[in-house]
């Protein structure tokens, strides 16, 4: 059996501005997005894999959307790999290759405020 390794999920609020984002990043013309995040919207685990280099230019991310402190399933958007980060004081900005769309859905195991985080695809 293969082991599938967590994925790291970059989401956005269905009811926030950033909701707009969504016809972008299904555009398959679209092939590189500037993304950003405030520390408060970031797993701390996330945060130390950034400081630590673990999650570095070549990381694989998924784009996912729900509605923030409400869902605990999101709505899997489009593939994409790092290219760059910037980690400033309480800002992390990402900019990122966009790959093929995705269909499907994941779940969280708790209703939180972390846009930026891990989640296992293998169920």
């Amino acid at each position: 059996m293969k082991k599938i390794k967590p994925i790291l999920i970059m989401g956005f609020c269905l009811k926030g501005p950033y909701r707009y984002a969504k016809d972008i990043l299904e555009n398959p013309d679209i092939k590189w997005i500037n993304w950003g995040y405030s520390t408060e919207y970031i797993h701390p685990e996330v945060i130390d894999q950034v400081r630590n280099k673990i999650i570095k230019s070549g990381t694989e991310v998924m784009f996912a959307i729900w509605k923030l402190k409400e869902e605990k399933k999101a709505k899997l958007i489009r593939k994409g790999i790092i290219d760059h980060i910037i980690f400033k004081k309480e800002y992390i900005n990402f900019t990122v290759f966009l790959k093929e769309t995705v269909l499907g859905f994941v779940e969280f195991s708790e209703v939180d405020q972390y846009l930026c985080r891990y989640i296992d695809l293998g169920g």
